[in-house]
């Protein structure tokens, strides 16, 4: 008689998968990272879009010297520019400040401006802009010829020393109301021919 061995099916073993999960600081931690990461992209393409088309938030205008001339100093335009690349500045008033203006007369009889004196454009020669568009730039000259005397000649062509900056009211970009801003300070670099304007730089 033949005897049949039954082999009994082994118990399968049940598993149990433990999930370590992290600890709150180090969840902290890759979520700043993560976030870092996400900052520098975005900077890294603000910071292309500024450099190649212009910053696109609204700016301030800017001003820096035009080319030297042999005539009066204070005749040379500034250049104004609008370096946003989205936002016009309109509405654009410029007040030409004197920081400090000197003028020697041919007695030697001196005039000096101080801090406190701003010109602006007889309402005659005044130049409206209107807007200035996103990358566009204009000119401006400040209007001392005319409005200073020293021994009967015009201060315009008896400076030996002067300090200028610009006021500029325009309509807000961003808000209601008028923004006020003012430029940095350009001095007459006497020593050079012809003079020159150059930004100023405070001796410390």
């Amino acid at each position: 008689m033949r005897q049949s061995s039954k082999r009994g099916n082994p118990r399968r073993k049940s598993t149990v998968r433990q999930v370590q999960l992290d600890p709150p600081q180090k969840q902290w931690r890759r979520r700043l990272l993560n976030t870092a990461k996400w900052t520098g992209a975005v900077f890294t393409v603000v910071a292309f879009v500024s450099g190649v088309w212009g910053p696109p938030w609204p700016t301030e205008p800017s001003f820096s010297p035009n080319t030297a001339s042999f005539g009066s100093a204070l005749d040379v335009p500034f250049i104004v520019e609008n370096k946003s690349s989205l936002f016009a500045v309109s509405n654009l008033r410029i007040i030409c400040h004197p920081v400090s203006l000197v003028a020697r007369g041919p007695t030697g009889a001196e005039i000096t401006i101080g801090d406190n004196v701003t010109i602006g454009p007889p309402p005659a020669r005044a130049m409206v802009i209107n807007a200035l568009p996103p990358m566009t730039s204009t000119s401006f000259s400040c209007p001392i010829r005319g409005a200073i005397v020293v021994d009967g000649k015009d201060a315009a062509d008896r400076t030996i020393k002067a300090r200028l900056s610009f006021i500029s009211e325009y309509d807000s970009r961003l808000f209601w109301g008028r923004s006020r801003t003012e430029s940095g300070v350009f001095s007459l670099d006497t020593a050079t021919i012809p003079q020159q304007w150059v930004p100023w730089v405070p001796i410390k």
